[in-house]
């Protein structure tokens, strides 16, 4: 986990850092049954272990926002890492409930757009080079329990 003051907008250093190699002999996920195995035996376990060990690192800290990408979109990260103090920032691969009785992606297609960026992309093997235009959206939701 790298850690920005936001006060100066500027990395200060690391809270956590997990490396790991996925063993080449290891069972692929299907026959591993993936899906059924508890989220401490998972790779994405690590999720949740670097965001409560910056958690106690930063323990002085008035309040932080952990930042993720889809693949931590997990549900247990939801369930595990917030607290009065520490807030989520997760890019979403997962349709979710809302207690507002509708989904993530529906509230998210009706929201605003907050920003929008424009930034160029090299050429790749199967792509020309081009300016992409990104729009921002976000809201503050309170997603539904299991």
């Amino acid at each position: 986990m790298l850690v920005i003051d936001p006060s100066i907008d500027m990395p200060v250093g690391f809270s956590s850092m997990i490396l790991w190699n996925r063993s080449w002999d290891k069972a692929n996920k299907h026959e591993r049954e993936y899906k059924k195995l508890d989220i401490t035996e998972k790779e994405s376990y690590r999720w949740i272990t670097s965001a409560i060990k910056t958690k106690e690192v930063l323990s002085e800290a008035d309040s932080m926002t952990i930042i993720g990408d889809r693949e931590s979109d997990i549900y247990e990260v939801f369930a595990i890492v917030p607290d009065n103090k520490t807030h989520l920032l997760i890019r979403i691969r997962n349709d979710r409930g809302l207690s507002e009785g509708i989904t993530l992606n529906k509230k998210i297609s009706s929201s605003r757009v907050r920003s929008i960026y424009e930034f160029d992309v090299s050429k790749g093997k199967n792509r020309t080079k081009h300016t992409a235009k990104m729009a921002l959206k976000w809201e503050k939701v309170s997603l539904l329990t299991l």
